[in-house]
């Protein structure tokens, strides 16, 4: 389901731009380019997202040009949300709670049982 509203969110962009791009079209060339961008050599995925994007267009007969769109829209939409998300989540109030040391720590602390 994440995947499926990953892929709705990436067509929203292409609409957008009113872009000559298919449903279809999105469904196959955002996964395959969303894994590639998860390879750690960049900050996010920027740019390596972006030339995965640009060849998946350029094979798929399509405008490279859209896909370069595509792939910044849909990285700046990204951005904004988890932006959004993380206010909420600090201003949410919610902490982790702190224990007490135990014994147990005190015994690791000082290397002595």
């Amino acid at each position: 389901m994440v995947h499926l509203l990953t892929i709705s969110a990436a067509w929203c962009c292409v609409r957008a731009v009113a872009a000559p791009v298919g449903f279809a079209h999105v469904l196959f060339l955002m996964p395959p380019v969303l894994l590639i961008a998860t390879v750690p050599i960049s900050i996010a995925g920027w740019g390596v997202r972006e030339s995965g994007m640009i060849a998946a267009f350029s094979y798929a007969g399509l405008a490279e040009s859209d896909g370069l769109t595509l792939s910044i829209l849909f990285g700046a939409v990204s951005f904004i949300i988890g932006m959004v998300g993380g206010v909420v989540w600090i201003s949410s109030g919610f902490r982790t709670a702190t224990f007490a040391p135990t014994a147990a720590d005190a015994e690791i602390a000082t290397g002595r049982p």
